[in-house]
């Protein structure tokens, strides 16, 4: 088609009314003479000439948008955006890959894409918001596009890493991935299993895009619908569609990976713990550490052997370093769901064991990354300085963004490594017993943060140093994984007058308690808050608050669910290995 009826006739040439197998064939027909060379960038000149060509190409493109409103010119927009952020996810790969060239032409290239990028993503968003559902599910060409579009839009977002540019883009795809699978439930005539395995790659990227552009709640709504019906994400719907190809291992993964980091992320995000999410991560990451590939049998050897090089030259669909991320949010997790005292004194032996594996893992790389790269000099710097990644590459795991929970682990220094991370995990389980609450209570003692006073627990003292060193704007993620300390050691505190309420209740008020028990600045409004688990009354009498139980049978028909879908993952993923 030529250029000139492009700009001329573009509503009604490519308007929905039209014959769709026809019309489809016309556009991809289109679509691949003039955008197809940009999918394929074998050199650093290719990806210069790109530079220079598609930003004029592409506004082409978005001026056709601008005149075709998407009501009624659904294939038009389908077909555009899903090759445009194809086409950028291609260009920002190649810009990665060149990165390490330092060259002044790729710098001024990757100027000029810039702005295309950032269109891609805002035309992607206004299609999100108004797309039809039951548009997309009159067609399952319509459909397929429409998941293409999701997929490439969230690795767009994914490579880039802006998170301030993109966490709308994302929200925006998870409200629409939510109104497309809600309303393909409520059609008789859609076939759930293959609306299901469409949606499988485009989850995964759209979790993934989640955590990394730091808008984890965006997924909230494809676990927790608001009305009662089947969620789009949920433990129990990935077995269903493993065995098929298109499902590989990276997916299953990063399925049960991404949507646990989500839920962690945004239970720490929180003004208050929320034991919803908490149980729901819990269940998601247990389903993840039971997967065959990811047993510690396959890292342990690698984390405690002094100089050994890894078992096996093959290249594992989850590196060391990313098995680690794994281990920390799950026993982040764990010391967030905590509602007694008895919990934390005999956790179960799955959280013994990945403490174990991440301590000495965590504290090997962390070794290693001092010999490699650091002196003493820059060991005594604060923040600014960031220890050299040495984390093996994975194809399937994205280097974390500054927005991360977990972003202390590749992007901390050596002393916020070592303090913040390796001490607490320790003193989180070693050794088990009472006055092990105490001493992480007070070494970790984060008052100050709450009281704004620099009367603070000698312990935590030279704790508060870095943590008053870490800037805010550049390490997002960091500032959060503090926010999580300072839960946890809050919780802590509240579970323990949980536990002493029936002995000290009358004797001594709550306030008085907390001070006998902890040596720490704490006020008992700022414990009370962390979880709904205790309430002070006009008295000063501290009483427990009892959640909804659940039924004996509500509780073993979880635990069942559980055990088989561990169980028909485990021997599926084991075809797969």
């Amino acid at each position: 088609m030529a250029r000139a009826s492009l700009h001329s006739g573009a509503a009604s040439a490519f308007g929905d009314d039209q014959d769709r197998q026809r019309l489809d064939a016309l556009i991809q027909q289109h679509l691949d003479q003039r955008l197809g060379p940009y999918l394929l960038l074998p050199d650093k000149a290719a990806y210069i000439q790109a530079a220079h060509t598609l930003p004029d190409t592409a506004t082409e493109y978005f001026c056709i948008l601008a005149k075709a409103a998407l009501p009624g010119h659904h294939w038009l927009w389908l077909h555009v955006i899903a090759r445009l952020a194809q086409i950028s996810n291609a260009l920002l790969h190649q810009r990665q890959l060149l990165a390490a060239t330092l060259d002044i032409h790729v710098t001024g290239a990757t100027a000029f894409l810039a702005p295309v990028w950032q269109q891609v993503a805002r035309h992607a968003e206004t299609l999100f918001d108004a797309a039809d559902a039951a548009f997309l599910l009159a067609d399952s060409r319509a459909q397929a596009l429409f998941c293409a579009c999701v997929d490439a839009a969230m690795r767009l977002c994914a490579a880039d890493q802006a998170p301030l540019k993109h966490g709308l883009l994302v929200a925006s795809a998870g409200r629409a991935v939510a109104r497309y699978f809600a309303a393909g439930q409520a059609q008789p005539q859609t076939d759930l299993y293959r609306l299901k395995l469409g949606l499988v790659a485009p989850l995964v990227a759209l979790a993934q895009a989640a955590v990394v552009t730091g808008v984890p709640r965006a997924v909230l709504p494809l676990m927790f619908p608001a009305a009662p019906a089947e969620p789009a994400v949920s433990e129990t719907a990935l077995p269903h569609v493993v065995l098929d190809p298109a499902v590989s291992l990276g997916l299953i993964t990063d399925y049960y990976r991404y949507f646990a980091f989500c839920l962690v992320t945004s239970v720490v995000e929180a003004a208050a713990i929320d034991d919803v999410l908490t149980s729901k991560a819990d269940v998601f990451l247990r389903v993840l550490l039971a997967l065959p590939h990811l047993h510690l049998s396959n890292y342990m050897t690698d984390a405690v052997g002094v100089g050994a090089a890894p078992q096996s030259t093959q290249p594992r669909v989850v590196s060391p370093a990313a098995r680690e991320e794994i281990a920390f949010f799950y026993l982040l997790n764990c010391l967030l769901r905590l509602r007694s005292l008895p919990q934390f004194a005999a956790p179960p032996q799955t959280f013994t064991s990945e403490r174990r594996f991440f301590v000495a893992s965590f504290n090997k790389r962390c070794g290693a990354e001092l010999d490699f790269s650091a002196s003493a000099s820059l060991s005594r710097t604060g923040s600014v300085v960031s220890m050299t990644r040495m984390a093996d590459p994975s194809p399937l795991h994205v280097p974390p963004a500054h927005v991360m929970l977990s972003c202390v682990l590749t992007e901390g220094t050596y002393k916020e490594k070592v303090r913040l991370v390796a001490e607490f995990i320790s003193l989180a389980g070693d050794p088990p017993a009472a006055g092990s609450v105490k001493c992480l209570v007070e070494t970790f003692d984060m008052s100050a943060l709450h009281q704004r006073t620099n009367n603070f627990a000698m312990g935590a003292h030279d704790v508060l140093r870095l943590v008053h060193r870490i800037d805010p704007q550049q390490y997002p993620g960091k500032v959060l994984y503090v926010k999580a300390i300072d839960m946890v050691v809050r919780l802590l505190q509240l579970v323990a007058l949980k536990h002493f309420i029936p002995v000290f209740n009358c004797s001594l008020s709550p306030a008085e308690l907390l001070a006998r028990l902890f040596k720490t600045n704490y006020l008992l409004r700022d414990v009370l808050l962390v979880k709904d688990l205790l309430c002070c009354d006009s008295n000063e009498l501290l009483s427990v608050q009892h959640r909804g139980p659940l039924s004996e049978h509500d509780l073993l028909s979880a635990q069942f669910r559980l055990l088989e879908t561990t169980r028909m993952l485990k021997n599926d993923v084991q075809k797969l290995i």
